[in-house]
């Protein structure tokens, strides 16, 4: 069982589709209601139509802090009948286009919402309910080299990119009195 983050945007549709290709049961944990988005309302019709009832569990939540993250998981896990996950695949982010002059504190806040402080968010959580789960974050070239469009987005993905290096650091996972997550 795999949590994906970001609903159906961008890359999850695609590592949805494959996962399920492999066998894998997935929870996926979006901002949009089910039955208030179309797209969303359609792609999961058709993944339960495809792969089964019992293969993909979907829930929406206003961010992703700890117990959001819980109680979809566990709601997840039992609606697919199943008992633990093996990891998380975070893709949910904000590409925003603006340039640093003319972004607003509300601009960066949501930049750095789903982006750094949902994979701190989820980090923290693997290490105390799954310590043995693995965690991928789904970055971007821009992190390293910026936009000057994309300032928001380019600093959150940097960001994150650190708290991967946090993450796998062994100091880290005992001063949090957590366990061993892998993070890539």
């Amino acid at each position: 069982v795999f949590v994906v983050t970001g609903g159906f945007g961008g890359l999850s549709v695609e590592l949805v589709k494959y996962l399920l290709d492999n066998k894998c049961k997935i929870i996926v944990i979006g901002r949009r209601e089910i039955g208030q988005c179309g797209k969303t309302q359609t792609l999961a019709k058709n993944i339960r139509t495809d792969y089964g009832d019992k293969f993909l569990s979907y829930h929406s939540v206003a961010s992703l802090n700890n117990a959001n993250i819980e109680n979809s998981v566990c709601s997840g896990l039992r609606y697919l009948e199943e008992n633990s996950i093996d990891g998380i695949f975070h893709l949910a982010g904000c590409y925003l286009k603006k340039t640093i002059p003319s972004m607003t504190g509300e601009d960066w806040s949501q930049c750095f919402d789903a982006k750094y402080e949902g994979s701190l968010a989820l980090g923290r959580y693997l290490q105390q309910a799954w310590p043995n789960a693995m965690l991928v974050n789904f970055s971007s070239i821009n992190s390293y080299f910026g936009a000057p469009d994309l300032s928001g987005y380019s600093t959150a993905n940097a960001l994150q990119n650190q708290l991967s290096d946090y993450f796998n650091n062994a100091e880290n996972k005992s001063d949090n009195g957590g366990g061993a997550i892998r993070t890539f």
